[in-house]
């Protein structure tokens, strides 16, 4: 059995650890945890370190794209029993130093790998993973648009959770085109079928379009065949540092060209912004969006505990902005 590697953060390539011969795993936290978290520790990363520990994998990989993740490790994983990776992803990207940094942390995160048991990979062995990586993805993504965005979301955990595979049934449920159509931006999601997304579904909201972390917005862009070729491991950092757009990131143009062409692309009638209470830099977006797209936007504030209490009280404040918007 091939030894688990979990992380939850959209710039770790899973080619490039499926390529050491090792099974990557992206996982959401669970709904509920056991225990509350350590003061000043925001309630998403104690949530996802439970859940990963839960799994028993081999090792986990971090990133310091998120200072709550960043400060987990500072906090809790010298207590723990399994190697721990923190991977350093450049908030610039636009520069050759970051470009540099981000290609040195994935040859060290291969050494890292090496050294749970992975192999190195070949030239010819990154490649065929990559292509592989690729193919699935395109398949996954041609059921977007026969699937609500709550079941297509399902799918896309399904097929980090496993290391790429592609579920069995790809169309869940068919998309009924009614209610008030919005788009959904913000940060990353619990695993389970009563996110934010089937949560909007349920109160009355048409998904146009699904920007969280754990959505088509952070995949990583298409392959170029002739670049693949001739460089595997450029090509891999050129479709994950270059292209996928996110708050984090400075600037933070991406993200923003990204929502404008999905606003004019699907037309939606509002935006709903979700986020974990303690990530500033989505809540310092709210204004910014509100302002440059003319769209009413409503943010939503979430937190690892998601008993009926909470579920319902979002509930109730999205019913409240879609009979706005009708």
């Amino acid at each position: 059995m091939l030894k688990r590697v979990i992380y939850n953060c959209p710039f770790v390539p899973p080619e490039w650890v499926a390529a050491h011969g090792l099974q990557p795993s992206r996982i959401r936290p669970e709904e509920r945890i056991d225990a509350a978290p350590k003061a000043g520790l925001c309630s998403y990363a104690h949530s996802f370190l439970k859940t990963a520990l839960a799994q028993k994998p081999d090792a986990i990989i971090l990133s310091t794209r998120c200072d709550q993740m960043r400060r987990l490790t500072d906090s809790q994983t010298d207590r723990l029993a399994i190697p721990v990776f923190m991977f350093n992803v450049p908030a610039t990207w636009q520069t050759t130093d970051a470009r540099k940094l981000y290609s040195s942390e994935l040859r060290r995160l291969g050494r890292f790998l090496e050294k749970l048991g992975g192999r190195s990979p070949s030239k010819k062995c990154l490649s065929e993973e990559i292509a592989k990586w690729d193919h699935n993805r395109k398949k996954l993504c041609e059921a977007r648009r026969a699937n609500s965005a709550s079941h297509f979301s399902e799918l896309l955990e399904s097929f980090h959770r496993s290391g790429g595979k592609l579920p069995d049934k790809l169309i869940q449920k068919k998309v009924s085109p009614k209610g008030v159509s919005l788009g959904v931006i913000g940060g990353p999601l619990l695993a389970g079928r009563e996110n934010i997304l089937r949560v909007t579904e349920l109160a009355g909201g048409q998904i146009v379009f699904d920007g969280t972390e754990d959505s088509e917005r952070t995949l990583p862009d298409m392959l170029r065949a002739e670049k693949l070729q001739k460089s595997p491991f450029e090509e891999l950092v050129h479709i994950y540092f270059d292209t996928i757009p996110d708050v984090f990131r400075r600037p933070d143009t991406a993200l923003h060209e990204w929502l404008r062409r999905m606003i004019t692309m699907h037309k939606p009638r509002g935006l709903v912004l979700s986020h974990f209470v303690w990530c500033d830099l989505w809540r310092a977006q709210i204004s910014r969006m509100r302002e440059w797209s003319g769209l009413p936007i409503l943010s939503i504030d979430l937190s690892a505990d998601s008993g009926e209490g909470a579920k319902q009280r979002i509930r109730t404040r999205l019913e409240a902005f879609l009979e706005e918007l009708a």
